[in-house]
């Protein structure tokens, strides 16, 4: 009861760890496991929901790749922050998990447009918005207790 509460309220930095710790090992679970044998990549699954169906095979083969750049990218942060925990100050960890985790993504975000851009430059681009419109219609006509976990 009351002493257990109050040992874990002494610990706050180490819920606040594993919460952290947590969220980043499910995001790179959520993208790994489309890695599999047989399975369609995460990010292969949202280009082809923003398009409207089939993609060339290097827009398949590059759309797997960055799958697999997030689900590093997430394992590298899971990595860095219990790092960060055991080794520096919970100022240091905290200014990493709460200031510089979602800037770091923007950077990948942006990156990987550039990257885009590049590589697949015979491929016409749909704008951000023309994605975000396709998602919002499939959630309309598929409502989420109709889909799969990772549909």
């Amino acid at each position: 009861g009351r002493r257990y509460g109050d040992r874990l309220a002494g610990r706050v930095d180490v819920v606040l760890f594993c919460e952290n710790l947590v969220f980043l090992l499910v995001l790179c679970g959520l993208f790994a496991t489309t890695l599999r044998v047989g399975h369609e990549a995460l990010i292969t699954r949202l280009a082809r929901m923003a398009r409207g169906g089939e993609l060339p095979p290097q827009a398949l083969r590059y759309t797997r790749r960055v799958t697999l750049v997030w689900a590093a990218f997430f394992a590298a942060m899971a990595l860095l922050s219990a790092i960060l925990f055991t080794t520096q100050s919970r100022t240091v960890w905290s200014t990493f998990v709460n200031l510089l985790i979602w800037p770091s993504m923007a950077v990948v975000f942006a990156v990987e447009y550039a990257v885009r851009i590049r590589v697949l430059r015979d491929i016409p681009h749909i704008p951000m918005m023309s994605a975000v419109t396709a998602f919002r219609q499939r959630d309309a006509a598929f409502p989420a207790a109709t889909r799969g976990p990772c549909e």
